[in-house]
């Protein structure tokens, strides 16, 4: 069984032919009965790829305080800043101080237990007065990352037919999770981890993002789209693909240069093929990983 799937068949004279031809490269580890190895499928380059950075933030209101220099003090007490903490509470007195005695009047109000809820609105309305928000951005988290990629295949050969079936089945078959044959509906092995490339001369493209380790959350299939063409022996004339990833984990910034900068694993062990929780891994011999696992690294094509 080979561990490489072209898509036109002819791909790889292609490449032997225009090094520079652009592709992806998806990598996988392959089940126990499928020969466990790392199996890769070349397909053309998209003609667009959109890519997402984000993070998840909300928001606090800080109160009338925090404006007028208790967050600041606050702040420099954490970084062992005494005089700055000084600084800032004097700020929060001097606004005070300028405060009117009716505003004043209005704030300790609120402070009071027994005064109910609405004695406190009304006497805050009575001034026409609302006690600032003071609302600030907080920061949660960043955002799992998520790919999407179209590929239509057309076969123009009985080999890209034969090709293509095994491209799709493939994705199909490696999108779902793994199961112990004496005991399938107890206990289940996650999805295989994807390797997921640009390939530009047989090598990262420099000028796309790189992308951590993913699983295949979706593979959405439609046959002959654009016409019902179907040979004789029942095989389709084109397979459109949808693919979606999303990245194992999110990631940290520290994760962004080693993929920018060549020096990550992407989160997957390099001979096990399952997720790794370091964030940041310099790869040892790029070379005899390619040679080892059938990845492209910076060794140059294997698709030769």
């Amino acid at each position: 069984m080979s561990n490489i799937l072209c898509f036109p068949a002819d791909l790889r004279e292609l490449d032997t032919t225009s090094k520079a031809y652009p592709k992806v490269a998806f990598t996988v580890q392959t089940s126990p009965a499928d020969g466990k190895m790392f199996k890769t499928v070349y397909l053309p380059m998209p003609s667009s790829i959109g890519f997402t950075d984000s993070g998840e933030y909300s928001s606090m209101e800080l109160g009338p305080l925090a404006a007028s220099g208790l967050q600041d003090s606050l702040s420099s007490l954490l970084h062992g800043d005494v005089r700055g903490a000084s600084k800032g509470a004097g700020g929060t007195l001097t606004q005070i101080k300028n405060l009117k005695f009716m505003e004043v009047a209005s704030i300790f109000a609120q402070k009071i237990p027994y005064v109910g809820t609405a004695g406190k609105e009304k006497a805050m309305f009575a001034q026409k007065k609302v006690m600032a928000p003071n609302t600030n951005t907080t920061f949660k988290s960043n955002a799992i990352r998520e790919f999407s990629f179209s590929f239509s295949m057309i076969a123009t050969t009985k080999e890209d037919t034969a090709v293509m079936q095994e491209i799709h089945t493939h994705f199909r078959r490696y999108a779902y999770a793994g199961a112990d044959s004496a005991s399938p509906n107890i206990i289940l092995d996650y999805p295989p981890i994807w390797k997921v490339q640009f390939i530009l001369d047989g090598d990262d493209n420099p000028y796309l993002p790189k992308i951590f380790g993913c699983y295949l959350k979706s593979i959405a299939s439609t046959f002959n789209p654009n016409a019902s063409l179907f040979r004789t022996d029942g095989s389709p004339h084109e397979i459109q693909m949808q693919l979606s990833f999303g990245e194992t984990r999110v990631l940290t910034r520290a994760d962004i240069d080693g993929l920018e900068n060549g020096q990550s694993n992407r989160g997957i062990d390099e001979k096990t093929g399952l997720s790794t929780s370091a964030s940041s891994v310099t790869t040892t011999g790029s070379g005899a990983i390619s040679k080892t696992i059938g990845f492209v690294s910076s060794a140059k094509p294997i698709i030769a």
